[in-house]
C-alpha cells in the first residue's frame, strides 16, 4: 500500500526517546533479521516484498520491496544506532502504528553480519550503502527502482558460540518460512514471496482477499474449505473493534496450535489468549487434541495497545483484553455458525426437484461417480441428472440381492419359537 505522500526523514533520537525502545536491539537468529526487515518493508508501504534465504539464514538473507525508499541522506543515517523515520520523541509512543519502532534494526543487522543496502526514493541516482567489518560505510550510485533491497551475509560469522547455538537449516529455516506465512496470512493486501536455495516457497497475490493467501500458503483444498468473517464491536470508551479474518473449517485441523495466527493493528502476534479466543469460538466443532488453521486480525485504537513488551514484539498488551477476546470468540463462533448454515442453504436452494428413488435396474449403469459428501453419500452423474446414493442403504440392498438370488427356487420353511 505505497503511499504518494513524501516519506518521513530518519533523524536521531534523543536518550529519552531512546531508553524506551532500546530493548529490541538483540538479533538473536536468522528469524529476528527477516522479520525486521519484514517491518520495515511494511512500514515503507511495500505493495510486494520478496525474502530470499540461502541455507539456513547465515548464508545470505535478501528481502526486497518496492516501498517508499529512501533517499541518500536518510539511508546514511539509517544505519546509525537510534536513528529513526517512525517516530520523533517518546510523546508518539503511545500513539504509534509503526511495526519497527521498538529497534534500530539496520545498525543491530550489520553488527551481527555483512550488511549491504540498495535504496531509492524515486529520484536518481539510487544508493547503494556497504557496512564494513570495522563499521566504516561505503557509499555508492547504484540503479534501483523505488523501493529498498537489504542483503545479509555471514550472520554472527564472527560468533561462532550463536551460530553453535541454532537449531540446523531445516530448524532455521521453518522458523523463516513460519514467520513469513504468519506476515503473509495476516496481510493480505500484500504480496510475499519466499524462496529457499533458489526454489519458490510460495508467493501471495496480495490480492487483499484473505482465502487467496490461504491458498498460496496452504493449498485450494485448504482455501476452499474456509470462510472468511467480519466482526464490529464498540469498547466501553465508545471506540470501535473490529476482527475479520479467514476460518478453515472444523474438518481441516492440525494437531497444534501453530497455523492459528493472530494479528493485533497489522502486526504478527503469537497471542495465546487470542488464540484460546478463536478455539472457543470453534467449541465443539473441534475433535479433542485438534487446533484449526484460521487467521484473526483485531484492529483497535492504537493507544490501547502496548508493543514494547516483548524484545521480538511477538506480544503485545492490550489494556481492553476481556472485550478483545470475546468479540474474536463471537465473531468466530457466528462466522462458523453462519457458514454452516449457507453451505445447507446451497445444497437445499439448488435442487428444484424433490430426491427420489430411481425403480430403473440399469439406472446406474451409465453413472460417473463425482464424488463422497460426509463419508454416507456416493454423488454421481447420469446424463443431465445428479444420483445421491445412501451407501448404506446400497449395501443392504446388495446383500438382500445375494442373498435372494442364492435361495431362488428353494423352499423356505418358517420356523416358529416358543
Amino acid at each position: 500500500m505505497s503511499d504518494a505522500t513524501d516519506p518521513p526523514t530518519v533523524e536521531r533520537l534523543d536518550e529519552e526517546t531512546v531508553d524506551p525502545i532500546a530493548a529490541g536491539e538483540v538479533i538473536t537468529r536468522p528469524a529476528r533479521v527477516v522479520g525486521e526487515l519484514l517491518d520495515n518493508a511494511l512500514d515503507a508501504g511495500a505493495d510486494s516484498i520478496r525474502i530470499e534465504i540461502d541455507g539456513d539464514g547465515t548464508e545470505r538473507i535478501r528481502v526486497s520491496d518496492d516501498g517508499h525508499g529512501m533517499a541518500r541522506a536518510d539511508a546514511a543515517r539509517a544505519v546509525e544506532r537510534h536513528a529513526t523515520s517512525k517516530l520523533r520523541d517518546a510523546a508518539e509512543l503511545p500513539a504509534t502504528t509503526s511495526l519497527g519502532f521498538r529497534g534500530e534494526a539496520l545498525p543491530s543487522i550489520a553488527d551481527a553480519g555483512r550488511l549491504e543496502l540498495v535504496t531509492s526514493d524515486g529520484s536518481e541516482p539510487g544508493t547503494r550503502l556497504v557496512v564494513g567489518d570495522e563499521g566504516d560505510i561505503r557509499i555508492t550510485d547504484a540503479g534501483r527502482a523505488r523501493g529498498t533491497t537489504v542483503i545479509v551475509r555471514d550472520l554472527f560469522g564472527d560468533r561462532p558460540a550463536r551460530r553453535e547455538s541454532l537449531g540446523g537449516e531445516g530448524a532455521e529455516f521453518a522458523r523463516i518460512s513460519e514467520l513469513v506465512a504468519r506476515y503473509a496470512l495476516t496481510r493480505p493486501d500484500v504480496s510475499f514471496s519466499l524462496s529457499h536455495d533458489g526454489r519458490e516457497v510460495f508467493e501471495t497475490p496480495g490480492s487483499g482477499a484473505y482465502e487467496d493467501a490461504l491458498a498460496a500458503v496452504y493449498d485450494r483444498h485448504v482455501a476452499a474449505r474456509s470462510t472468511t468473517f467480519a466482526h464490529e464491536t464498540t469498547l466501553s470508551d465508545g471506540e470501535q473493534l473490529h476482527v475479520e479474518g479467514v476460518l478453515a473449517y472444523p474438518s481441516t485441523t492440525r494437531a497444534d496450535r501453530s497455523h492459528l495466527r493472530t494479528a493485533v493493528n497489522d502486526r504478527p502476534v503469537v497471542d495465546g489468549g487470542l488464540r484460546r479466543a478463536v478455539e472457543r469460538g470453534y467449541g465443539t466443532l473441534l475433535p479433542d487434541g485438534r487446533h484449526p488453521i484460521a487467521v484473526v486480525s483485531v484492529s483497535l485504537p492504537p493507544e490501547t495497545v502496548d508493543a514494547n513488551v516483548h524484545p521480538a514484539k511477538a506480544e503485545v498488551a492490550l489494556s481492553a483484553r476481556d472485550a478483545v477476546e470475546a468479540a474474536v470468540e463471537t465473531g468466530v463462533n457466528d462466522a462458523l455458525t453462519t457458514a454452516d448454515l449457507r453451505r445447507s442453504g446451497e445444497v437445499a436452494m439448488g435442487l428444484e426437484e424433490s430426491l427420489a428413488p430411481r425403480e430403473n435396474d440399469s439406472a446406474l449403469a451409465d453413472a460417473k461417480v463425482l464424488g463422497q459428501f460426509r463419508e454416507t453419500y456416493l454423488l454421481c452423474a447420469e446424463g443431465d441428472d445428479l444420483l445421491v446414493i445412501d451407501q448404506h442403504a446400497a449395501h443392504e440392498r446388495v446383500n438382500f440381492e445375494r442373498l435372494r438370488a442364492a435361495v431362488s427356487g428353494a423352499s423356505i420353511e418358517r420356523a416358529e419359537f416358543s
